[in-house]
């Protein structure tokens, strides 16, 4: 290793040089730079190893913290041991070899001072080369770059609140109904921000480059003074400075539009601002507010109440058509009468305030009252008044609103109705009287069935007895013959007489109602038939279930009449059948049955099968008196029931009822 001074250094050139290099000399060692003049250190190859320092002016020691005689001589990693990190030496290298300067600015270095303290310092340097000797000037810029860091910290700290405030701006936006818009000088969009921009079948941002002259140059927006505008007529009057407050409909979107002009800072405009609000939700429930006002004002048109308006703390009353038709004008009412006293009957006044007024302190929302009001005429009008107060926060009534209807007809039917009521209970009692006097007929009839027509027939029967016992070897055949029909015809008799009893004591019997099973009286009945001619053999079919509220008694004379008849009119039929059952109406009430195979009737003739003594069977086809079914049918009406009956000659008869709803 050998040390190269490569010639000469600055001051033996200047020790050569006249007098105004030695003014350059000078201005050197007073320069606020330092000032460092190095000779390159090589190897046997050639090769730069390190730099000697060969002269150092007063600067670069006070910025360097070491004297001139401790750093001359000595080698640059001697005194910054740390120098092939900062690039420094690679520097001088390249300056060395290209002969170009090299600039380095900011360049941090942590050395050492002689005093022991360590020095933290921020250069620029400037490295040229002289021959093959490096000159290299520096300064402290510590100061510049820790301001630079200030200033960019700043700025980054700065550039993070805009990004703060713009995502929350961005939040807001996104969140409310609302669009932001911003536009250059050139109606080009450069902002479009806001949720409301869905309702036009947009995202965020998506509109920015996009030209609004194009968009909506020709979209009509509607002034506050009702002035129709075309979208570019907008844009060029915010631009031209105005501030406008417009509406349009976009997508059946209802926008509320404020625009203002964009200032620089020299106050030129450079473009516009804009807030569309979505107000579709506000406008709709303001025009269904409109409407429902209008349908309110044409009903209070309509209508024949008279409305009233009472505004307790003005004293002043509104009120309508109706009110004003009927009862004229009402007066100022500062106190509770918002009537006038001469409004309402001397009679009603004092109970009608009394009861407003207790309704006002009992704290009531509602009150109703009726009394007589003076009409327009002077006529006096019976009304029904009913009102709702309105209170305060503190329970104060504030307003009174109240309806009046003029019952004055109404009042009058329901006297006519009490009128009315009080005659028919009059006739009510007067048929009761001759429905119990009818009764009580009826009774003495029976009796004098049961007892006065009861003996002759009686008589009859005996005497021709008693003719055919005593004298039956003396009469020929043919007296016998008539003898024996007196005889069956007195018997014939003696059953009507019963038959008719039996159905005035179903008329006049009184009703017990209770649970009744069909199903098991059913049972019983044809039990006993049964017992009466064993040797039939008739199918019988009872369904299980059949319970009817009614009288017992009653309903087992209908059911022992139903079955009778069943039983008699199948006589003639080679398969008898005999079915008790119920199904559903149409309505889906129950409707009972009595059904048989037998005779059957023809449909035309059943409305006579119910009246008494009608038979549509001769007396030698079938026994009977006529009366059976008057009486099931007189059974089922007293139960409120209704009966009705089907069936075709030779197909059998179907009798139906059914009764109310328990």
């Amino acid at each position: 290793m050998r040390l190269d001074t490569g010639g000469s250094t600055p001051r033996r050139v200047a020790e050569h040089l006249g007098h105004r290099e030695q003014h350059v000399l000078a201005a050197i060692e007073g320069s606020a730079e330092g000032f460092v003049t190095a000779a390159a250190v090589r190897n046997a190859a050639g090769e730069v190893l390190d730099f000697e320092l060969t002269d150092v002016n007063g600067a670069a020691c006070r910025l360097i913290g070491r004297s001139r005689e401790q750093l001359i001589g000595q080698r640059t990693t001697a005194i910054f041991p740390a120098i092939g990190a900062t690039g420094l030496l690679a520097a001088g290298v390249q300056a060395l070899q290209t002969g170009q300067p090299v600039v380095l600015e900011s360049l941090f270095y942590e050395c050492r001072a002689a005093d022991g303290q360590t020095r933290s310092r921020y250069y620029d340097a400037r490295i040229g080369r002289f021959d093959d000797t490096l000159v290299v000037t520096f300064a402290e810029v510590t100061a510049r770059v820790q301001v630079a860091k200030e200033v960019g910290q700043r700025n980054e700290d700065l550039a993070q609140q805009a990004e703060a405030l713009r995502r929350r701006l961005q939040l807001v936006v996104g969140n409310a109904p609302v669009i932001l818009v911003a536009l250059d000088s050139d109606g080009v969009f450069t902002l479009s921000e806001g949720r409301a921009l869905s309702g036009i079948g947009l995202k965020s941002g998506e509109a920015v480059g996009w030209s609004a002259l194009e968009l909506y140059g020709s979209m009509p927006f509607t002034s506050r003074t009702g002035e129709v505008l075309p979208g570019a007529e907008v844009i060029r009057r915010v631009l031209g400075g105005d501030d406008l407050t417009v509406v349009n409909w976009a997508n059946d979107r209802c926008f509320e539009n404020h625009f203002v002009p964009r200032r620089n800072d020299e106050g030129r405009i450079v473009g516009l601002i804009g807030v569309a609000t979505d107000f579709t939700d506000r406008w709709r429930a303001e025009e269904s507010l409109r409407c429902n006002e209008e349908r309110l004002r044409l009903a209070l048109c309509a209508t024949n109440d008279a409305i009233w308006d009472w505004d307790v703390i003005e004293g002043r009353m509104a009120w309508n058509t109706a009110y004003e038709a009927q009862f004229g004008r009402p007066p100022e009412a500062p106190h509770l009468e918002p009537w006038g006293r001469e409004r309402i009957h001397p009679e009603d006044h004092e109970r009608v305030t009394a009861s407003l007024r207790e309704a006002i302190r009992a704290a009531q929302e509602t009150w109703n009252c009726e009394y007589r009001c003076r009409r327009v005429d002077g006529t006096w009008a019976a009304v029904h008044d009913r009102a709702y107060l309105a209170r305060d926060a503190t329970g104060r009534v504030v307003r009174v609103v109240g309806a009046m209807q003029d019952v004055t007809a109404l009042m009058q039917a329901q006297e006519d109705i009490r009128t009315l009521n009080a005659d028919l209970e009059r006739r009510v009692q007067e048929r009761t009287a001759a429905l119990e006097r009818a009764n009580r007929e009826l009774e003495a009839f029976s009796y004098s069935v049961s007892h006065d027509l009861r003996a002759p027939v009686r008589a009859i029967e005996g005497l021709s007895r008693i003719v055919v016992e005593d004298y039956g070897d003396r009469l020929d055949q043919q007296a016998r013959h008539y003898l024996e029909r007196v005889r069956r015809n007195t018997a014939r008799m003696s059953q009507l007489i019963d038959d008719l009893l039996g159905l005035s004591r179903v008329i006049l019997a009184e009703l017990h109602s209770q649970p009744v099973d069909l199903s098991a009286l059913a049972r019983e009945i044809i039990a006993e038939l049964r017992k009466t001619q064993p040797q039939r053999v008739v199918e019988c079919v009872i369904a299980a279930g059949l319970t009817v509220m009614g009288d017992a008694r009653l309903l087992r004379v209908a059911l022992s009449n139903l079955l009778d008849n069943a039983w008699k009119y199948t006589a003639k039929t080679a398969a008898a059948y005999i079915e008790v059952g119920v199904h559903a109406s149409a309505a889906g009430a129950p409707v009972y049955f009595v059904r048989d195979n037998g005779a059957g009737f023809d449909p035309a003739y059943a409305d006579r099968l119910f009246a008494p003594f009608q038979r549509l069977h001769s007396e030698h086809e079938f026994e009977g008196s006529g009366i059976g079914l008057a009486t099931v049918q007189r059974i089922i009406h007293r139960h409120g029931g209704r009966i009705w009956a089907e069936g075709a000659i030779g197909r059998g008869a179907s009798f139906y009822f059914a009764f109310p709803p328990a």
